[in-house]
């Protein structure tokens, strides 16, 4: 099996777990339309993202006569949608468009209280009605083991569960999202690969080699979260270290800034899953503008690429 990206699914992907809480209701639909109009039509959710509202919102996007490839997730289940828990986060919210350290406090409470592990057959299909409802029923493209270990991927059961889904229509495909070690893990079992490998690239050496197997190997091959490890680590090395600057400046062909560094990391981690999707998540309408830009021109050269893996694995020691 070669890896290669599903009809409708772009080379970036949208990721939605941020949509709610510091961003308004028309603020986060209007970013949405700016990724969509930029050519995105890849779209990665979950049912715990937005303290469990990220799904809801999107749906009512799609709603509005916006096809798209939407990729969710299950087996973590979002803290109880009881009244007083909506008024809860109706207020949490409006506390967090004003204050970004409140924001980070909710996100952080929010994935304490919610249940994870949660991967049995019938809780699949439970958490599959959940979203096709808050999706209002658009076609779910992908449905992933969210933060899955080898055991949860080992069993039989649910692979069995899954494939009937896919048979019957009720979903496009199935797969893993987890982290780097739990999906070395996975790949290195006994166990089929899964046939969407969502994974978190972090632009080290290990990462790329799980890329690598995962073009061999399944069917739709998903990174994310390049940004995370290495835009931080490169922005401080470079005020500090005027000659690492000078030398990262010549190697991404633009004075250095938070924009710059953010669209070369984005272009390396194209460069690393060329047959795959990317997810990418900004709250900045220009921002996303970007990134779709840096998607839909030419790819790196692979000596421009070494390059700027280099400069940021100097960066991170």
């Amino acid at each position: 099996m070669t890896a290669s990206r599903p009809t409708g699914s772009s080379r970036l992907g949208f990721g939605c777990a941020r949509i709610v809480g510091p961003t308004s209701t028309a603020e986060a639909q209007a970013l949405l339309g700016t990724a969509y109009d930029s050519g995105i039509t890849h779209f990665d959710v979950a049912r715990v993202y937005g303290t469990g509202d990220a799904e809801r919102v999107l749906g009512r996007f799609l709603a509005a006569g916006h096809p798209a490839h939407v990729v969710t997730k299950f087996g973590i289940r979002p803290m109880a949608n009881t009244r007083t828990n909506q008024a809860l986060k109706h207020v949490a919210r409006a506390a967090m468009r004003r204050a970004a350290p409140l924001a980070r406090l909710v996100r952080k409470r929010a994935s304490v209280t919610a249940t994870r592990g949660l991967f049995d057959p019938s809780e699949a299909l439970a958490s599959l009605a959940e979203s096709s409802s808050a999706l209002a029923d658009h076609p779910i493209g992908g449905f992933l083991l969210h933060d899955a270990t080898l055991d949860d991927w080992a069993s039989d059961g649910l692979r069995a569960a899954l494939d009937e889904l896919v048979g019957a229509g009720r979903i496009g495909n199935y797969g893993t999202a987890t982290e780097i070690a739990e999906t070395a893990s996975i790949l290195g079992s006994e166990h089929p690969c899964p046939p969407v490998l969502q994974c978190r690239d972090d632009l080290t050496p290990h990462a790329l080699e799980l890329i690598r197997i995962g073009e061999e190997r399944a069917a739709h091959v998903v990174t994310f979260g390049p940004l995370a490890y290495t835009l931080g680590p490169v922005l401080a090395r470079a005020s500090a270290d005027e000659r690492y600057a000078r030398s990262l400046a010549d190697v991404i062909g633009a004075e250095v800034s938070a924009d710059t560094v953010a669209d070369a990391v984005l272009a390396l981690a194209l460069h690393r899953n060329p047959t795959g999707t990317v997810v990418f998540s900004s709250q900045r309408a220009d921002r996303v503008r970007r990134a779709a830009a840096i998607a839909a021109a030419a790819p790196l050269g692979d000596d421009q690429a070494a390059a700027i893996t280099a400069a940021v694995q100097s960066a991170r020691g």
